[in-house]
């Protein structure tokens, strides 16, 4: 599960950098044009084939993973320390938000494209 997205047609290794930046293409593309299939088309830049970044199943995976953590560790923090600020509250959520995106790029899978059907297969 931890380990970076791979090219579905040559097998090449992305790097974390990489990733990154597909996932920025993708939100960037998709509030600039309506059109989904050309916004998520990437091209590998080792064979020179398209496939798309898929997020959906793993990327909720990690929403839940962290969400429940986070719950878990304000709780036992409530419940240990009776004199606990707010303030503190908000700077583990906000750390576990940071901790969201530093992990997401190990949770991307790129499929490849369905020339015919215009879909993953």
């Amino acid at each position: 599960m931890f380990k970076l997205p791979v090219c579905p047609h040559c097998g090449t290794v992305y790097r974390y950098k990489d990733v990154r930046k597909i996932l920025e293409e993708n939100i960037k593309n998709s509030y600039k044009t309506m059109d989904h299939n050309k916004a998520h088309n990437h091209t590998c830049y080792h064979c020179q084939k398209k496939f798309r970044a898929q997020s959906f199943p793993q990327g909720l995976v990690l929403v839940l993973l962290i969400f429940v953590i986070n719950v878990g560790t304000l709780l036992f923090m409530l419940s240990i320390m009776t004199e606990l600020q707010f303030g503190w509250l908000f700077v583990i959520t906000f750390l576990y938000i940071a901790l969201f995106f530093v992990l997401l790029p190990f949770f991307i899978k790129f499929k490849k494209i369905d020339k015919n059907k215009n879909y993953y297969y």
